[in-house]
């Protein structure tokens, strides 16, 4: 670019600065785009799973100080404040500490004195101070409070924040998941108020559960259901007979998710196809049966048989039933779809004679099968190691070919697979862990070329594996899943979260001058 011409005293003349006009760059980007940007900033953002803020939470960052940046980016323009909005109030986390050292600071500032503060006044504790302040948010604007659909919170927090909890739950009348009480489930008359608002301003629920105590208000749902579109049920501890259970389930349409245990009203006839007045049992995508022995592999056979049940059923659990390992075999032939099996159960003798058929199933991916001697059988020897024998002959002739993960309670399993031939053809990850240990090793096996034979032996160097234990056999959640911080689930105590990590208080400190409710 030439320079401007100089006068004829040899001064340049000034010339007025360009300044850009219109939209920034930034502003015009899609809002698919953006979204998918600010998922980045707050990962959390995107849970959008049915399940506690114990079972959801990761150890990747400051939950709080991530959303704390989501609520900065939505202040930069009208386009980023639609974007960031929605991300920022669909799902809502409400944490009690930063996960970060900016938690200390924040404490030191609490503890300073205030002349507005009275001397005598007990100190609030921050989350109530923080569902206040969200509750202020959602009464000044009506439309975000609309957009709220999942509520998490920690379990010390939504059992002593239960008024303020039923104030927030008021206005949020497309709410699908929230944190609520333990007492919820079981009819304890200090939740009253609470299931009042959620029978009346949250039909959108999709996930309830029945504990003992609340029989007749399970049995009279059917009559006139609150929550027509519940998509996930757990049942625990219930008397309830086999006619009143299907005809409830029989009044949601929805409902694809079903756990029942420990219920000893319930029995075989509960899978009876004959029609009668209630209905029959429901097709549902995931059964899961615990400590229920009344329930056999025939009355389970009886419901796979049907067209629709065989099609849609992909995750069985069964824990702590009396359907026997050595009929697993059977299980997989009669259920062609099923994607994940879950089988826990005790053993007290070794695999009957003559050896039942081999596992086999094309679409199984997810097996966890978990054997545990019994302890009052007093023998020399394990009887579990025949099960494993087997399942280690199933998955070298090839009978599981999509299996990807498996779970086992036999930390030898891996040396049973390793140098033999086999098809498999994709990396298996075997979690195995002893009867006295808490925690899974992960270890990853693949097919590997010596010589004209195809070998299952354990990683190279060179390929992406890693051996270390993972807390409770879980997976990342999806909606961590390729969005840049990957973290493997926490194990959190009962009654809320555990403390930060020491290695959370050297990461660089990220302040916060605003008082609101992140």
């Amino acid at each position: 670019m030439s320079a401007p011409p100089a006068s004829s005293h040899g001064i340049i003349p000034y010339q007025q600065p360009h300044y850009r006009t219109g939209r920034s760059a930034a502003s015009r980007l899609p809002e698919k785009v953006l979204e998918r940007i600010f998922s980045y900033v707050c990962p959390h953002s995107l849970d959008r799973s049915y399940r506690s803020a114990e079972e959801a939470a990761t150890e990747a960052g400051c939950m709080l100080c991530d959303m704390r940046d989501l609520a900065r980016c939505r202040v930069v323009c009208k386009t980023w404040c639609t974007v960031a909005e929605q991300l920022l109030y669909t799902s809502i986390r409400l944490d009690s500490v930063h996960y970060c050292g900016l938690e200390d600071e924040l404490q030191k500032r609490r503890n300073r004195g205030s002349f507005l503060k009275k001397k005598h006044e007990p100190p609030m504790e921050v989350p109530e101070m923080r569902m206040r302040l969200l509750y202020r948010t959602f009464q000044e604007n009506e439309r975000i409070a609309f957009t709220v659909q999942f509520f998490k919170m920690p379990y010390m927090t939504r059992e002593t924040c239960r008024a303020d909890l039923a104030r927030l739950v008021s206005l949020t009348p497309e709410l699908k998941y929230c944190d609520v009480p333990e007492g919820l489930f079981s009819d304890d008359s200090s939740c009253a108020g609470l299931k009042a608002i959620l029978y009346a301003r949250c039909p959108e629920l999709r996930k309830m559960t029945w504990n003992t105590g609340c029989e007749k208000n399970f049995v009279d749902l059917w009559a006139q259901p609150p929550w027509r579109n519940l998509e996930v049920v757990i049942l625990s501890s219930l008397h309830v007979e086999n006619a009143d259970l299907v005809r409830v389930l029989n009044s949601l349409p929805a409902l694809h998710d079903l756990t029942l245990k420990s219920l000893p009203w319930i029995s075989d006839a509960v899978f009876d196809a004959t029609p009668n007045p209630f209905g029959i049992f429901p097709a549902l995508s995931k059964l899961s049966i615990e400590d229920i022995s009344s329930i056999s592999l025939d009355g389970l056979k009886v419901y796979l048989q049907r067209p629709i049940i065989a099609a849609s059923l992909t995750e069985l659990t069964l824990i702590s039933t009396s359907i026997p390992a050595s009929s697993i075999s059977e299980l997989l032939a009669a259920a062609p779809s099923l994607e994940s099996l879950t089988f826990n159960t005790t053993i007290s003798r070794i695999l009957p004679a003559p050896e039942p058929p081999r596992l086999k199933s094309r679409t199984l991916r997810t097996l966890r099968y978990e054997l545990t001697p019994d302890a009052a059988t007093k023998s020399l020897s394990s009887p579990t190691p025949s099960y494993y024998s087997h399942l280690a002959i199933s998955l070298l002739s090839g009978g599981l070919p999509s299996l990807t993960t498996l779970y086992v309670r036999d930390p030898t399993f891996s040396e049973r697979l390793a140098g033999h031939h086999s098809t498999l053809t994709h990396p298996l990850t075997i979690h195995t862990k002893s009867q006295d240990h808490l925690d899974w090793n992960n270890q990853l096996l693949k097919a590997v070329e010596w010589g004209n034979e195809d070998l299952l032996a354990p990683p190279t160097p060179g390929f992406v594996a890693q051996e270390r234990p993972r807390s409770r056999g879980g997976e990342p959640p999806a909606w961590v899943k390729g969005h840049g911080r990957s973290g493997s689930v926490s194990s959190f105590s009962s009654v809320g979260l555990a403390p930060p990590s020491p290695g959370f208080a050297k990461k660089e400190r990220r302040g916060s001058r605003q008082d609101i409710w992140r």
